[in-house]
């Protein structure tokens, strides 16, 4: 019989396929099946030849991604061909797996260090969606930046000693959900409004269907009882001085009573074909709050000035209604980068906004929000959401 470990076509289809597996389950937008992700670390070892660990990774981000395909068709909508949302995927495919490859610089007795090297550096590139840490949150809710630190030593042991190394983490899960019962709530001040305003990425506005985009908004926030009510990503397609004017006396009435509204919007910058996706804050409390990571090529471009700036520095928290809260964009939901820097000024609230409406009939935000949830339960950090579909 011939060893695994040899190069054969159907040892290498086999890695292919328990890869996509791994990859199309656990990010299928339920908490739990994050679990699966601890059989990477259990295959890995066997994937003796460069043929094996290719076919492994890039199978499994395959599948973690293939969402990407008909979501890239909806928000590019007409400007896009099929071929072109298949490139799309096949780049994402590539550029997610080029920071695993450091695993294989090293013979396989060093990925005990290696895998979770490579996890690490996995969290600071802006195009690393669905890092595997992001297990921690199921695994060992409550724990924090403790439970991060395990679920790295666990992606480590693994490698060496699967079954002694999955029994202990069988135990820490058992014990970490006897302690930490149900979810962490949010302050009932806050609400989050859900909105169906539809629409695509690169089609231009309406101004008639703005306007009464608007008139809704403005209607919910003059009806709402809460302190804080927070609207979803980009509602406002565009936030300008005259946008100001116009929403003014909603403004003040909302901060006669000491109330205060969050609303994504649009903000134009100073060069033609640039701009900010903010949270405007306004009411009781005036102030914005710029998205760190865009999407990278739909609205971030790495190698011109156009689109949404990259923003890694700007500050990860802001204060609203005297709590400290990390607004977590969209995109971002599928980063760790975004919520891990956030968590080390101790906030008391994430604030999860998107706009869906290109991802409609996919798991894409079924994936946000179980990311959102798996870092809320790690941190032990009520969400508030609001989600346009």
């Amino acid at each position: 019989m011939q060893n695994l470990s040899g190069p054969s076509n159907t040892h290498t289809t086999l890695f292919a396929i328990a890869g996509f597996i791994i990859g199309a389950v656990a990010w299928s937008g339920h908490l739990y099946t994050l679990l699966l992700l601890l059989l990477l670390p259990v295959l890995l070892p066997l994937a003796v030849t460069r043929v094996h660990f290719v076919a492994l990774m890039v199978a499994y981000h395959a599948g973690a991604t293939w969402t990407l395909v008909p979501g890239s068709h909806v928000f590019f909508g007409s400007a896009f061909r099929p071929m072109d949302s298949l490139l799309l995927w096949f780049g994402a495919i590539l550029v997610l797996t080029l920071p695993y490859a450091i695993t294989r610089l090293f013979d396989r007795s060093q990925l005990y260090w290696a895998l979770p090297a490579a996890l690490i550096i996995a969290v600071f590139l802006p195009t690393s969606i669905e890092n595997p840490l992001t297990i921690a949150g199921a695994l060992f809710p409550r724990l924090g930046w403790v439970g991060l630190l395990l679920t790295l030593f666990l992606y480590g042991a693994i490698t060496r000693k699967p079954v002694l190394s999955l029994s202990f983490a069988a135990f820490l899960f058992a014990v970490c959900h006897l302690y930490a019962t149900g979810s962490p709530q949010a302050p009932l001040s806050w609400t989050g409004v859900d909105t169906r305003f539809g629409g695509t990425g690169f089609v231009a506005s309406n101004t008639m269907s703005s306007y009464e985009d608007a008139i809704k908004i403005q209607a919910v926030a003059h009806d709402s009882t809460a302190s804080v009510t927070v609207f979803p990503e980009t509602v406002v397609k565009s936030w300008n001085g005259a946008t100001d004017l116009f929403w003014q006396p909603t403004f003040d009435e909302l901060a006669s009573n000491g109330r205060t509204i969050v609303v994504g919007a649009e903000e134009s910058g100073a060069k033609l074909g640039s701009y900010s996706n903010v949270l405007m804050i306004r009411g009781a409390q005036t102030a914005v709050f710029r998205q760190r990571v865009p999407i990278p090529i739909a609205m971030w471009h790495p190698f011109d000035d156009l689109g949404v700036p990259l923003n890694v520095s700007g500050p990860a928290t802001i204060t609203i209604n005297g709590a400290r809260v990390a607004p977590i964009i969209c995109y971002e939901q599928l980063l760790s980068f975004p919520v891990l820097d956030a968590m080390r000024s101790h906030p008391a609230i994430l604030l999860g906004v998107a706009n869906d409406y290109w991802a409609r009939d996919t798991s894409i935000p079924q994936l946000q929000s179980s990311s959102l949830v798996a870092w809320s339960r790690l941190f032990w950090v009520p969400i508030v959401s609001a989600v346009n579909q």
